[in-house]
């Protein structure tokens, strides 16, 4: 030891203890609270590990379309769309009418988002797809939190989310589809298909 310099004592093992607990109860509450609120940390996970059945989670559910980043991005709430391989890519497309905001975000960008919720977010899905976004903040009204990743826009309550890049987009031909399934359109424009490839998959 120099002289002058000061002696320090390492704290005992029952103050690291102490202190590790501390902090390991401070975590756990953290982890608690997001949960409560029902969102938690997105894990990637890989797309083969998915039990993911279209013809619950498309078929019968409603999820949320996204495009944007964290300067301006919107979202709407989808009850159309197809999945499975194209080109040997996993694919999702998403059908989006030119009226709806969320279809100029569609296509000035190349990135976008296909997220899923829990029941208890079906009243704000039902808020997202009765409520345009150039009149309202939806997310902030319907109470959703934005979570900004890989270049565009999810929502941290999502369950599952799929981070798309924008491979292919194409209208509907009205004259094409068959008779007896041919929709009503009234005096709103036909679809676009927008088909994205999916590049990541985000679990909470």
């Amino acid at each position: 030891m120099w002289a002058g310099e000061k002696s320090y004592k390492l704290p005992n093992k029952n103050i690291i203890k102490i202190i590790k607990s501390y902090i390991e109860s401070t975590f756990t509450k953290i982890f608690q609270f997001y949960n409560q609120k029902g969102y938690g940390i997105m894990k990637e996970i890989s797309i083969e590990s998915l039990s993911f059945n279209p013809w619950t989670k498309i078929g019968k559910d409603c999820f949320l379309l996204t495009s944007g980043d964290e300067n301006s991005f919107n979202t709407m709430t989808v009850g159309w769309a197809s999945t499975g391989v194209m080109w040997r890519k996993n694919v999702i497309s998403a059908m989006v009418r030119p009226n709806r905001y969320t279809y100029e975000f569609m296509e000035k960008n190349d990135l976008f988002t296909v997220s899923f919720y829990g029941e208890e977010y079906k009243k704000a899905l039902s808020f997202c797809g009765s409520h345009s976004g150039r009149d309202c903040d939806k997310a902030k009204e319907a109470g959703l939190t934005p979570e900004f990743t890989d270049g565009t826009t999810t929502f941290k309550e999502a369950k599952l989310t799929f981070v798309c890049r924008k491979i292919y987009a194409q209208d509907f031909d009205i004259n094409l589809v068959a008779p007896d399934v041919k929709p009503a359109n009234g005096s709103d424009p036909i679809h676009k298909l927008f088909m994205g490839e999916i590049l990541k998959v985000y679990e909470n």
